[in-house]
């Protein structure tokens, strides 16, 4: 449902300032904030905050085991979190992954990406797998995606996107699709382009309406 009233309305201050992070929603409605950095050329954050809406009032939980940005995070089907990537002080992209348990409020090491990746996204697929695409690795935007599985802690390698990019988004449609548009390829372009995941062929589409970008 909408909210009640179409307003917005300041919220309490986090604990830290903090840019460069992600967020996810939990099952019990509050909100997890990881990692980031408070500043240019300040250390990467690994502290975490969770966000209470219903008392408008933030808690610390504990911290990541490495510090992160740029990453991304996702509720799993079983209500844990994974976080995926990022970048490290120099702002080199990493292959780390860890899963945060809200119940007891622990995180654990998963399983290393095949890939070095930031500013990539992240998609929760039907099948409660994670398709991780694109992005940036050493020294250039990727192509690759990759699917990691959280029942046995694998990372496997899915078939390259027609085009590599970063800051692009994903969005799963109603089908079990995964549509894949904009972002930066190389060169700084800025990319008009969007294409489409099936799952289930391992394939990827251009769609139709795509522009064409250098």
């Amino acid at each position: 449902m909408p909210p009640a009233s179409a307003t917005w309305q300041l919220a309490k201050p986090m604990a830290a300032p903090r840019l460069a992070h992600s967020a996810v929603r939990l099952r019990n409605g509050e909100v997890l904030v990881t990692d980031g950095r408070s500043k240019q050329g300040e250390p990467v954050l690994a502290t975490v905050e969770v966000y209470n809406p219903s008392d408008d009032a933030w808690f610390q939980r504990a911290s990541m085991r490495e510090g992160h940005q740029s990453h991304t995070s996702i509720l799993l089907t079983d209500g844990r979190v994974l976080v995926v990537g990022g970048a490290d002080e120099e702002g080199r992209a990493t292959d780390s992954a860890e899963v945060y348990d809200a119940s007891s409020d622990t995180w654990s090491t998963a399983a290393k990406q095949t890939e070095r990746r930031s500013r990539h996204s992240m998609t929760l697929l039907p099948d409660g797998r994670v398709m991780v695409a694109g992005g940036f690795g050493e020294g250039a935007n990727l192509a690759s995606t990759e699917i990691y599985d959280p029942h046995s802690d694998t990372w496997s390698a899915a078939s390259d996107m027609t085009q590599s990019r970063r800051f692009h988004t994903a969005t799963l449609l109603a089908e079990g699709r995964v549509l894949v548009a904009g972002g930066m390829g190389q060169g700084q372009a800025v990319l008009a382009s969007a294409e489409t995941y099936d799952p289930i062929s391992n394939t990827w589409a251009l769609t139709s309406a795509a522009a064409t970008n250098p």
